[in-house]
């Protein structure tokens, strides 16, 4: 995180509620003070294996395969839906972890 950032608006940046970004991180006591350049868990690292194409690894990860690509791009041979990982690539998946409102937590976040 930057001097003035916080976990709400690296959520923003992401596409992500502050609230999936916090439960990403099990070591951050209180998310309303987290020290300037705390490095941070945005999801969970996965090495892509031979066949895994974006659309799949999207569904086996219940996440957004736009975000996927756009986390990824970088790593990405060749373009529009064409586009796909080489195996061995350690790519950033950002699970969806929300689907019901958590109430009174002053978030938008839904909770599995």
């Amino acid at each position: 995180l930057g001097p003035n950032g916080g976990l709400e608006s690296l959520g923003r940046r992401f596409g992500v509620d502050w609230l999936q970004v916090y439960m990403a991180n099990p070591t951050l006591r209180n998310p309303d003070a987290v020290p300037p350049y705390t490095l941070v868990n945005l999801g969970v690292s996965y090495q892509v294996r031979a066949g895994d194409t974006p659309a799949a690894l999207a569904r086996r990860f219940a996440a957004d395969e736009a975000q996927l690509r756009s986390l990824n791009d970088y790593l990405l041979t060749g373009t529009g839906d064409a586009a796909y990982f080489a195996a061995g690539d350690l790519i950033c998946v950002l699970p969806r972890a929300c689907d019901r409102p958590c109430l009174g937590h002053g978030s938008s976040c839904n909770v599995f």
